[in-house]
């Protein structure tokens, strides 16, 4: 990828992934890190940061501890996915002592439908991404400078309001970017939500890239395009750049977006490299202009939004698509707590936005599927068996596990029977890094 910016000095992280290809870290991992510990990455200049794009943190306390970040693209997990995650929560999340508020052996569900691993050892390393791989998921890309986890609707293909199933076109747009060495050096983070819900559970006006809803005068539904959204410092609105998006052609057009990004975004500010900055710069129609040159095809103007705006979430009570099946529901119930840690930046104590937290010691579930019997205690089996057997969230705290018309809440103290799920202190969390 050329950078085409003038007169601009690159700065130290820059200059890093220019020294080698941060994806190439994985190989040091095996060979090398697992094997001779922390310090073999200290002694190597820019390799902490390079272990982002592998989905590794060292964590603020220093030594062997790290923070894993699993990408779940569109917040999809299979029954085998979860369990395997949980798995590995139970065995290998475990600090020098226990948290007084989660104990050992939790995780975090995060806001953009990632889930997070703590205090982690480098030498555990390659068996977790043995595992995680055996079942389908990665932590490739889950940080760094290149495409994140893309968010969807957490009940894409399940609403039956929704206007299109947006979970393949996630699925796609993720595949094409995670491991991709070509669009695996940004200038910044580059974070992208995709969804057919007329809800805006996924915050497209706050991503990087943003696909929502529309429709064409003809009847085609699709997507409108936002870009330059953002939070943190330089909160900014994303601009509607007047693009209509058939489904086909959204892997190639997000491509597009982040060759742009690369080519003219900032790479000598770290504090003003990201995407939404450029948009602001060159302005919708200079944006829209600069994409034409780099897509495959002619741009489409915008259909009409079909979104009705931000509502928050889908918890609650929802008619599916399916036939047969009446309802969705949440499955935990949580309960709102703040929760305060350091600024990253200047060591004091803040009080971040309230975030859902599951309060019980330690909480199960059982599932009632279509076809089962009432007060059936089989919900891990039944779940793998029957339809999808997919648990899909996290937007704001709800996790969905689709086709149920009854679930049954109970807290236990007890050891698994190994016939029901277990979440074992789950908390749900924004992302930093």
């Amino acid at each position: 990828m050329r950078f085409l910016r003038e007169q601009q000095n690159l700065n130290q992280v820059e200059r890093w992934k220019l020294e080698r290809h941060p994806l190439d870290v994985r190989q040091a991992v095996l060979e090398r890190y697992a094997h001779e510990g922390p310090e073999a990455i200290a002694s190597v200049p820019g390799e902490q940061e390079r272990l982002k794009w592998v989905g590794l943190y060292p964590q603020r306390q220093g030594g062997d501890a790290f923070m894993v970040r699993i990408k779940v693209p569109g917040g999809h997990l299979t029954a085998e996915q979860a369990r395997t995650i949980g798995e590995l929560a139970t065995t290998h999340a475990r600090g020098p002592e226990p948290s007084p508020v989660f104990g050992q052996g939790f995780l975090d569900l995060t806001t953009r439908q990632d889930i997070q691993l703590h205090w982690i050892r480098i030498g555990e390393v390659p068996e977790l991404w043995r595992r995680l791989e055996a079942v389908g998921i990665t932590t490739t890309q889950a940080c760094g400078d290149s495409a994140r986890n893309v968010l969807c609707c957490p009940v894409s293909g399940l609403d039956a309001d929704e206007v299109l199933d947006a979970y393949p076109v996630a699925r796609a747009i993720s595949d094409f970017f995670t491991g991709n060495r070509e669009y695996a050096n940004l200038p910044r983070k580059f974070k992208m939500s995709v969804t057919g819900c007329r809800e805006d559970c996924a915050k497209a006006e706050i991503n990087d890239v943003g696909l929502w809803p529309a429709r064409q005068a003809d009847g085609t539904v699709g997507f409108n395009l936002l870009v330059g959204g953002g939070l943190s410092d330089g909160p900014r609105m994303a601009s509607d750049v007047d693009v209509f998006l058939r489904p086909e052609q959204t892997v190639e057009c997000t491509r597009a977006i982040a060759q742009l990004f690369g080519e003219l975004g900032d790479r000598e500010n770290r504090w003003t490299c990201r995407m939404r900055y450029l948009v602001q710069e060159l302005g919708p129609e200079g944006f829209r202009e600069e994409l034409q040159r780099r897509v495959a095809f002619p741009l489409t103007p915008a259909g009409e939004t079909l979104t009705r705006r931000h509502r928050g979430d889908h918890v609650g009570v929802h008619r599916q698509t399916q036939p047969g099946c009446t309802g969705q529901r949440s499955l935990l119930h949580l309960e709102m707590k703040p929760r305060y840690e350091p600024n990253h930046r200047t060591g004091k104590k803040r009080e971040d936005h309230v975030q859902p937290q599951i309060s019980a010691q330690r909480l199960a579930f059982k599932l009632q599927l279509p076809g089962q019997e009432a007060g059936c205690n089989r919900g891990q089996r039944c779940n793998r068996r029957h339809n999808r057997g997919v648990i899909s969230g996290v937007q704001q705290g709800e996790v969905f596990s689709p086709d149920c018309q009854h679930i049954e809440y109970y807290a236990d103290d007890n050891e698994s029977d190994g016939k029901v799920y277990r979440c074992h202190m789950l908390r749900v969390l924004g992302e930093e890094g």
